[in-house]
């Protein structure tokens, strides 16, 4: 029965020994540069549709991959690539924003990339009627 323990164990040893190399994993990150950190979509009537778009450029090493665009309001969505950017590559993200009530607005989108942390794009203007 000793033996059959001890057997175990070294058995078990070699098995986490052989799966670690003795480094860690880290995520490979990039760097990304906008076209424009702050949008300023200006007057824009009230129930009507506002499109605009910026661009984000690879600038680092490794492949951009946008895994999330998180937008401050309910008014405003983004649509971009669910594809890799390559280095040196840029993909253009499409804004629209629609929203119903009178006067001056800021918004937020919230970039989450394998960048070191997530990067925002302002968006400003005024609903009038």
């Amino acid at each position: 029965m000793e033996n059959t323990i001890k057997y175990h164990l070294i058995i078990l040893l070699a098995l986490f020994v052989s799966c670690s190399n003795g480094t860690q994993t880290k995520s490979q990150t990039t760097s990304i540069i906008l076209s424009d950190s702050e949008i300023d979509l200006g007057k824009v009537k009230i129930n009507t549709l506002k499109e605009s778009e910026f661009t984000i450029t690879n600038v680092g090493n490794v492949h951009l991959t946008i895994y999330q665009m998180a937008t401050s309001c309910g008014c405003t969505e983004v649509e971009w690539t669910q594809k890799p950017i390559k280095p040196s590559k840029s993909t253009t993200i499409k804004l629209k924003y629609y929203d119903k009530y009178p006067g001056f607005f800021h918004k937020t989108i919230t970039i989450y990339a394998n960048t070191d942390k997530p990067v925002e794009v302002k968006i400003k203007g005024e609903l009038i009627e």
